[in-house]
């Protein structure tokens, strides 16, 4: 009896360590753990030292039928694993990164599981299932827990009667925690930072989002940690007036999905340096790989853009408009100053009908086609996404063969499954017939950009546009912009659209739509060009403009769009940024400032060996008057010297350095 009874103690303590047991996986350097712990149910816990980032927060995947994965969850097998590659990224801030990280697979009883990989620079996890049936999914659980009231750094997305309606393009807020519900029942979206009392910063994100929806966030009840909420898969569409695509009914689940499959990626990327934030590869490095077998035709370059500055083009002898003449004159200008696209914006079809076969007969497209390849331009047409999709192995067929590079899609305003899905298969049917893509008032990027680098940029940015239409009271581009490269640009590319040519101080700003103008200088605009990701990036006013400018036109053009490395060499979060790119043997360093004119030092070691000349584009002494005030100097110098360079108010610098 007493061998019975200490046989049946001995399996009921096995079964215990079995259901109640931790699982931690370390990153290479091991200086961030993630630890899961499986009891009654499933929760992680995210370390930094001695520093709590992400404190016990639950994992679970709900179906449609009631079934809880991650409920009483019993562990099958576990499996550790490391690896170390270097990955290469066409059109992406550096040609190629070294990724490292250590791994944690725990195959759970019921067919699921969790993958973990755990980073120098961050951590993630992802459920997979490993079912013969397809499943409908109810909810994903995914939490984010906090030990404090920490502050986030934050964007809110659109207040619309559909609250899972947004064009993501949000400044940000800097409140705490349990600030959250001060918004009207408005929803967040990544990238979200978590600032830490240790002055540490996580970036909470999401990878490899295929099949499935995006993820927004809300904050819990007890306003002590952030949880994911996804919107329900779409039933049932209507059509507006003017061809976007509306959710008029949704289905009681967020995603239908095969049964062997993995899920999208939750990431905790962190920095005990902010200057790390800007140079976090993990969204990409998580991402699908590349599905084009040959990405040599997908060109970065720069782009003229006509909606921005309406056309604004005087002192010409033809009306000004939607003819040939005008389309003309931006190609030879594009050709001129060394672009390599032409963007025709809304007008070139009649989206109305939503049919983009059907051009405005005023522009002969194939004549603009024939006419800049022969100046080695090439045009992107911009058009309506839905009106894409439902043609898009026609459209892209006829158009590729015209010589148009690609396309400018516009209006999802969603991240449901559905219009996710339909993303992946418009970015493979145009990856198809070479054509390039650029996607507007969509979700920020979840890797789309490495499987299918024909996607060149997300828009899903506060970008230059708003400065169409957005008073000074309600825009403070200063700090947008200073933040962008800490928040945005973590997920991926974005389409910010700089170049203004008007220029004003923050008191002189006004909006006005057919006469747009930038908040801050000159020098802020040329230095975006080297702090913004942007592979296909356009300069947005009117051509006019630039030719009276031809020094700061040139200047602009001489920056690339990608590049083979990226650094922070200084930064105060919100306060001033110094970035620096290198392309081949050149290197690029540009700056931006908050509203405090400040002067900085900036060591110029990352150089090497060699001497440079450096062309430097800053402020100049009366910026504070008159904003377009510049200087555009040269000198020579090495990796031994140190700059001191003058920022204005909102102000900026770019420098170029050529080795000798």
């Amino acid at each position: 009896m007493r061998k019975k009874t200490f046989t049946l103690l001995l399996a009921f303590m096995a079964i215990f360590a079995l259901s109640a047991k931790n699982y931690t996986v370390s990153s290479p350097d091991g200086k961030l753990t993630m630890t899961f712990d499986v009891s009654d149910k499933v929760t992680y816990t995210v370390r930094a030292g001695d520093a709590t980032l992400v404190a016990p927060s639950a994992i679970a995947l709900v179906l449609e039928d009631g079934t809880v994965l991650g409920e009483k969850p019993r562990v099958a097998s576990s499996r550790r694993g490391n690896k170390s590659e270097v990955i290469t990224a066409p059109l992406y801030r550096q040609s190629k990164f070294q990724s490292a990280y250590n791994s944690l697979t725990l195959k759970m009883k019921g067919n699921w599981g969790i993958e973990a990989r755990a980073f120098n620079d961050g951590v993630a996890y992802r459920l997979f299932t490993t079912m013969k049936k397809d499943l409908n999914i109810k909810n994903e659980v995914v939490e984010f827990n906090f030990d404090k009231d920490y502050n986030l750094t934050l964007p809110f997305s659109d207040l619309f009667r559909d609250k899972y309606i947004s064009s993501f393009e949000k400044q940000y807020n800097y409140e705490p925690l349990s600030g959250f519900k001060n918004h009207g029942g408005r929803l967040s979206y990544m990238p979200i930072m978590v600032h830490y009392d240790n002055g540490g910063k996580a970036v909470l994100l999401e990878s490899d989002v295929e099949n499935y929806p995006g993820m927004f966030i809300n904050c819990n009840d007890a306003q002590t940690g952030l949880v994911g909420e996804f919107p329900p898969y779409p039933l049932k569409h209507n059509d507006t007036s003017n061809g976007v695509l509306r959710v008029s009914e949704r289905a009681p689940y967020v995603a239908s999905v095969k049964g062997n499959r993995t899920f999208p990626w939750r990431i905790v990327a962190y920095a005990a340096d902010e200057k790390d934030i800007p140079v976090n590869n993990m969204v990409y490095a998580l991402a699908s790989p590349c599905r084009i077998d040959d990405t040599s035709w997908i060109k970065p370059g720069r782009s003229t853009w006509d909606w921005w500055n309406h056309c604004s083009i005087y002192n010409v002898d033809f009306k000004v408009g939607f003819n040939n003449d005008t389309y003309k004159y931006y190609i030879d200008f594009a050709d001129k100053y060394n672009f390599d696209y032409v963007l025709i914006d809304d007008g070139w079809y009649t989206y109305r009908n939503r049919n983009v076969m059907d051009a405005n007969p005023a522009l002969d497209i194939p004549m603009l086609c024939e006419y800049a390849k022969k100046k080695n331009i090439r045009l992107i047409l911009w058009m309506v996404g839905d009106a894409f999709d439902k043609q898009a192995e026609e459209v892209c067929a006829y158009y590729s063969k015209m010589g148009i590079a690609g396309f400018k899609l516009d209006f999802f305003e969603r991240q449901d499954q559905h219009l996710i899905e339909r993303t992946y298969s418009m970015a493979a049917t145009a990856a198809k017939y070479k054509m390039i893509l650029n996607l507007h008032g969509v979700y920020v990027p979840k890797g789309l950009n490495r499987t299918y680098p024909n996607v060149v940029n997300f828009e899903s940015v506060f970008g230059l546009e708003q400065m169409k239409w957005t008073d000074k009271k309600d825009a403070d581009m200063a700090r947008n912009d200073l933040l962008i490269p800490f928040m945005r640009q973590a997920a991926g590319p974005h389409d910010y659209t700089p170049g203004a040519m008007l220029n004003r101080t923050r008191e002189m700003f006004r909006s006005i739509d057919h006469r747009p103008m930038s908040q801050g200088t000159r020098a802020h605009q040329v230095a975006a060009y080297i702090i913004f990701d942007m592979p296909v990036s356009v300069l947005c006013d009117s051509p006019t403009n630039y030719v009276r400018e031809s020094e700061t036109t040139y200047f602009m053009n001489d920056i690339p769009t990608v590049f083979d490395s990226t650094f922070v060499q200084k930064s105060e979060m919100g306060k001033y940024l110094v970035m620096g790119r290198r392309k081949g043997d050149t290197f690029y360093l540009g700056g931006f400032n908050d509203w405090d004119a400040r002067s900085l030092e900036v060591d110029l070691s990352f150089l090497g060996a060699g001497n440079y000349t450096a062309r430097i584009y800053k402020d100049g002494m009366n910026v504070d008057r008159v904003a377009e005030d510049y200087k555009l100097t040269e000198q020579s110098v090495t990796s031994a010297d140190k700059l001191n360079i003058a920022m204005g108010s909102g102000g900026g610098f770019a420098i170029i350095f050529t080795k000798k």
